[in-house]
């Protein structure tokens, strides 16, 4: 009777750890799909919130922009109703767009103007145009026909100054070579250029003012072959806007130039402006 009893004890015990284990695996897959749900549910609220300051901040930059360079002072109550004519306000950009010019006449170093409506780009020492080239395309934000007339020139009546220049080329290239031992070697060592080289030349500046140029071949230019630059662009706007939220302050919208020009004459530009240029731009 005893051993009977041991053996149903036994049983028991058996019985008890497999509904034991059965209770615990029901537990763990329950667990599992509400682990899950808030994992989703977490994801999806950063993208409906990150998509909202995707539509927001372009708004709010646009009350900003207008409260920052609209001036009272600058233009009589009848001036301001005339500036609301786009013939009158475009008048009064030139105007803006040739002072900027004049005032970096003054400057020794070379400095650059941006003409969107007649499609060239100048490079010019004291005034002086030394280079002259034709844009191929522009696309312009559309933040800049959101904003009020009145804000818009008195924003483009000061010169832009490059914050920060980054391109596919080198701004200053060099070549290391060994010194030759006499004319025979140096003979050996002349460099020739690579002529077949299928260089991307991309460039983009980001401008005191809150404004970003960026330049590109007019040339037919395979994806594949500028993969790096555009990721490494798209990865720091990304990694600001990041940055911004999680540090709880509000991302600045920066309203963006894109023009194209032959690859030639991007080069030609970029080694030739200072690092920290001025820019006169008439939109």
């Amino acid at each position: 009777m005893e051993i009977a009893e041991d053996n149903q004890d036994i049983i028991n015990n058996k019985d008890n750890k497999v509904l034991q284990e059965f209770e615990k695996n029901v537990l763990q897959k329950k667990k599992t799909p509400i682990l899950f749900k808030i994992l989703i549910t977490i994801a999806s609220l950063f993208i409906c919130y990150f998509i909202f300051l995707m539509f927001y901040f372009p708004i709010k930059q646009v009350k900003e922009f207008n409260n920052t360079y609209a001036d009272s002072t600058l233009y009589s109550e009848e001036e301001k109703i005339i500036l609301l004519d786009d013939n009158y306000s475009s008048l009064k950009i030139k105007e803006a767009f040739l002072q900027t010019r004049l005032s970096m006449a003054k400057s020794d170093s070379i400095c650059f103007s941006i003409d969107l409506v007649d499609s060239l780009l100048m490079l010019e020492v004291k005034g002086v145009v030394i280079h002259e080239a034709k844009i191929t395309k522009i696309e312009i934000s559309r933040f800049f026909s959101r904003v009020d007339n009145e804000a818009l020139i008195k924003f483009l009546s000061e010169s832009f100054i490059i914050g920060n220049k980054n391109a596919t080329i080198e701004k200053e290239p060099y070549i290391l070579k060994k010194a030759p031992k006499d004319t025979i070697e140096a003979a050996t060592q002349i460099f020739t250029p690579d002529t077949l080289a299928q260089e991307i030349i991309c460039m983009t500046m980001l401008f005191n003012k809150n404004l970003l140029l960026e330049i590109n071949q007019s040339e037919e230019k395979p994806e594949h072959k500028n993969i790096s630059y555009n990721i490494k662009t798209k990865v720091q706007s990304f990694k600001y806007i990041i940055n911004r939220v999680f540090d709880y302050k509000s991302p600045t919208y920066i309203p963006k130039i894109s023009i194209e020009l032959p690859k030639r004459d991007i080069k030609s530009i970029y080694r030739a402006i200072p690092y920290h240029s001025q820019m006169a731009l008439h939109l």
